[in-house]
């Protein structure tokens, strides 16, 4: 089954350097019902998964090492559009 094509602008590439394109970050996690209550959102459950994903690859084993991976690269992130800060609307 192909994965579906999804006009979020979250995607999750390689950079401007990139010989390959990469899939939509979203596809593979759009299914995904985010258990949290509506006005305690500060973040996107997409922008969460994306975090911790790269800050995993990136060698963070604990909450507090994602958190530290997000704040030591926000720009990167913002760049990726994978770190929108401020309330989710």
């Amino acid at each position: 089954m192909a994965p579906k094509t999804t006009s979020s602008a979250l995607t999750l590439d390689s950079g401007p350097n990139s010989k390959t394109s990469s899939p939509d970050f979203t596809t593979y996690f759009e299914e995904v019902t985010d258990p949290r209550i509506e006005r305690r959102k500060e973040h996107t459950l997409l922008d969460i998964i994306g975090l911790t994903i790269c800050a995993v690859v990136a060698g963070a084993d604990t909450f507090t090492g994602i958190e530290r991976f997000g704040e030591a690269r926000e720009e990167w992130l913002r760049q990726r559009k994978l770190r929108r800060l401020g309330p989710t609307t």
